[in-house]
C-alpha cells in the first residue's frame, strides 16, 4: 500500500520506497528481503513519531553542523564569531568528516582526554565541546538531526584573583609605552574590558558636557560616564595626541586610545617588559586590571550599584566575583575585631545565685523563703499565697450578696408604690 510503503528487488539488492507528506523517498534495505522489511519498519516508526530525517540530511557531517552554526551566529550579528572559529578548529581536525548521527559520547570522551594529553587547559578543552553543542542543539531545531549525543564538560577553575595594588601598577605603567600607558590608566580607574576601550571612539566623547557615551559593550548594553579628574585630564592628553602620520600624509585618529592611527589591542611583549622591569610577578594579566577597578570603587565606598553602571557588570554575581580581597584585608579586620574585643567592659550583665542560708553579696537585703503555716484540722498547709486567694475570694462573694438584697429591696419598694 502507498501509505505503508513497499519492498522491491533490484540486481542483487532489495530496496524500500515510502511517503512523507506526499514525497517519496528510496533506499537501499540491505541483501535480503527480511533486512528490507526490517528497515522500512523502522522508516514507519520515525515517521508515525515525528523523529524522520531525509536519507540525504542523516548524512550530515560535523563540518556542515559546524558551518551551519557559524553561519547562523553570522545572521544574528554575533561578535563571538572569530572565537567560535578559533575554538571549533579542533573540532573539525578530529570529527570534521564524521556523520552527525554516527557522533558518541565516547568518542568525545577521548578527544578530551588527547587534548588534555597535549597540555590544553580544561577551560580551552570545553570552548570547543559547547560550539560543537551549540551546533547540534541549532541542527535539531532545523529538523537536520534528530539526536544529540550526551556531552560532559571538564571541570574548570580558571577563576583569576590577581589585581595592582597602587605602587605595582605605577612602577609598571612607568615601563610602558606612552599609547599603552594611557590605555592602562584608563583601565585602572574605570575597570573597563580591553575590547571597549580599544574601540572607544571620538564620536562617543561629549567633550563639551564632559560625558563618554559607549553604545556597545560586551552584554550589548550601553553607559554613559562622567568625565571628571583624572578621566577627564587623559581625554584632554588623548585628544591632543589625536594626530598621526602614514605615508607622508597627517591623520587625525578617530579612535580615542592609538597606537599610529590604529586600535590599541595587542600588546602582549610590552607588556611582559614591564612587568619584569618593575618587578612585578609576570602572570599578572592586563585583564587584573578590571577586578583592580571594581575592587578599588566598592573600597572607596561607592555603592554596588553605581560601581557596576561604571564598570559595565550586568549581574551582582559577577561584580562580587571581581571584588576580592587579599590577605591584609583579612588582617584589618581581625585587626579589629581585636580593637572590639579590647574595649568591651569586664563587668558581668549576670548576676549569680546565692546558695541557700548564704546571702547574696550582689543584693541589699536576703529573701527570705515562706515559712508553710498550718490551717484547720485536716493538717494540709496553707502558704501566704493561698490565704491572701481566699480572702479575696471572701470578699466578694460577700459585697455580691450586698448588692443583690438591694436589689431585691428596690424592686419591692417599686412594686409598693
Amino acid at each position: 500500500m502507498r501509505g505503508d510503503g513497499r519492498i522491491y528487488q533490484r540486481g542483487r539488492r532489495w530496496w524500500i520506497e515510502y511517503w512523507v507528506n506526499g514525497k517519496s523517498f528510496r533506499e537501499s534495505g540491505g541483501k535480503s528481503r527480511s533486512e528490507a522489511k526490517q528497515k522500512l519498519k523502522l522508516r514507519r516508526q520515525e515517521i508515525l513519531g515525528g523523529n524522520f530525517i531525509s536519507p540525504q540530511a542523516a548524512k550530515i557531517t560535523i563540518d556542515e553542523l559546524l558551518d551551519g552554526y557559524i553561519r547562523h551566529l553570522e545572521l544574528k550579528g554575533a561578535r563571538s564569531v572569530s572565537s567560535v572559529v578559533s575554538d571549533s578548529r579542533p573540532i573539525r581536525e578530529r570529527f570534521g568528516m564524521v556523520q552527525a548521527r554516527n557522533l558518541t559520547p565516547s568518542m568525545l570522551e577521548r578527544y578530551m582526554q588527547d587534548r588534555l594529553d597535549e597540555g590544553k587547559k580544561p577551560a580551552t578543552v570545553n570552548r570547543g565541546i559547547q560550539d560543537l553543542r551549540a551546533a547540534f542543539r541549532l541542527a535539531q531545531k532545523q529538523g537536520r538531526v534528530t539526536r544529540i549525543p550526551y556531552f560532559t564538560l571538564l571541570k574548570e577553575n580558571n577563576v583569576r584573583r590577581g589585581f595592582f595594588d597602587r605602587g605595582d601598577f605605577e612602577a609598571v605603567v612607568e615601563n610602558l609605552p606612552e599609547p599603552v600607558a594611557n590605555f592602562s590608566w584608563w583601565a585602572y580607574f574605570t575597570g573597563w574590558r580591553k575590547g571597549e576601550i580599544s574601540s572607544l571612539r571620538w564620536e562617543d566623547v561629549d567633550r563639551s558636557a564632559r560625558e563618554l557615551r559607549l553604545r556597545r559593550s560586551k552584554n550589548e548594553e550601553g553607559r554613559v560616564l562622567p568625565l571628571a579628574g583624572r578621566l577627564w585630564q587623559l581625554i584632554e592628553k588623548q585628544w591632543a595626541a589625536r594626530e598621526y602620520e602614514e605615508h607622508g600624509v597627517t591623520k587625525l585618529s578617530p579612535l580615542v586610545f592609538h597606537r599610529n592611527g590604529r586600535p590599541i589591542y595587542n600588546f602582549f611583549k610590552s607588556w611582559r617588559t614591564a612587568l619584569r622591569k618593575a618587578g612585578v610577578a609576570e602572570d599578572r594579566k592586563f585583564h587584573d586590571l578590571r577586578r583592580t577597578g571594581g575592587r578599588n570603587l566598592r573600597r572607596a565606598g561607592v555603592s554596588e550599584t553605581v560601581a557596576m553602571s561604571i564598570t559595565g557588570h550586568k549581574t551582582a554575581t559577577m561584580f562580587r566575583r571581581y571584588n576580592i580581597s587579599d590577605g591584609r584585608d583579612k588582617l584589618e579586620a581581625l585587626e579589629k575585631v581585636e580593637s572590639y574585643f579590647e574595649a568591651q567592659s569586664t563587668e558581668r550583665n549576670v548576676v549569680p545565685m546565692a546558695k541557700a542560708g548564704e546571702e547574696n553579696p550582689h543584693s541589699s537585703r536576703t529573701r527570705r523563703l515562706p515559712r508553710p503555716t498550718k490551717s484547720g484540722s485536716g493538717g494540709g498547709t496553707r502558704t501566704p499565697d493561698k490565704a491572701v486567694n481566699s480572702r479575696l475570694l471572701y470578699q466578694l462573694s460577700y459585697s455580691g450578696t450586698r448588692v443583690l438584697c438591694c436589689l431585691r429591696w428596690m424592686m419591692q419598694a417599686s412594686k409598693a408604690r
